[in-house]
């Protein structure tokens, strides 16, 4: 249940993750075979989840004793949780269960989401079907960055390729591939030369204020 406050507003629980839903296909490329579990694609700095020891990539199969198979479900039960109580998450991580104890914090309107941190080099990978390019800082104002934003942004997108396939689109930044970071468009060519396409490659991407996991795998 929303707590009521002296003035009248709701106090309502916060942990400073962003979070989805967990695919096989993710959850194989972080080594987990289990059903349950939603992953954290983003922690944000300063809050109650960074202070606890959360981190991105940490798959959440428990909160406070109730299973987690949605990420929707559980946005709602940190924001039904009692900010200041602390409560137990069992996660996934490094092909361990962990339990670890993290004390909510109260979630800010002001603070809904989780804050926005030459000619560019460019690179096409026809086996991906899609064009990336070093993230310049103008871009990167253009799209609400930060200018110091590292990765290389997403600018052409084949029709039924198998970046289109797993949901890429131009402007997204990818600042991952397989855990390995992507600071320009060569990082990101290097990183995805050294993979098995046929066996998948997992990119953290940067959607407008929201960071998530992509995994992509050829047919």
């Amino acid at each position: 249940m929303d707590d009521l406050i002296p003035d009248g507003r709701i106090e309502r629980g916060f942990l400073g993750v962003a979070i989805q839903d967990l695919t096989k296909e993710l959850a194989k490329s972080f080594g987990y075979d289990g059903r349950e579990g939603v992953l954290i694609s983003d922690v944000s700095k300063g809050s109650p989840a960074e202070k606890a020891g959360l981190k991105s990539g940490d798959i959440i199969l428990h909160f406070n004793g109730r299973t987690m198979n949605q990420a929707r479900k559980l946005r709602n039960l940190v924001a039904e949780t009692h900010p200041d109580s602390t409560v137990n998450v069992e996660i996934f991580r490094d092909g361990k269960r962990q339990t670890i104890p993290v004390k909510v914090g109260l979630l800010d309107d002001k603070v809904a989401v989780i804050a926005k941190q030459e000619q560019p080099e460019q690179s096409t990978s026809t086996d991906l079907g899609m064009s990336v390019q070093t993230l310049p800082p103008e871009l990167a104002r253009q799209l609400n960055y930060s200018e110091n934003q590292k990765g290389a942004v997403v600018r052409e997108v084949t029709t039924d390729g198998v970046a289109a396939r797993a949901g890429l689109q131009p402007e997204q930044i990818i600042v991952s591939v397989n855990d390995r970071e992507v600071t320009d468009a060569r990082s990101f060519h290097e990183a995805v030369s050294e993979q098995d396409l046929t066996r998948g490659l997992r990119l953290q991407v940067l959607d407008g204020a929201h960071r998530r996991f992509v995994f992509l795998k050829s047919r």
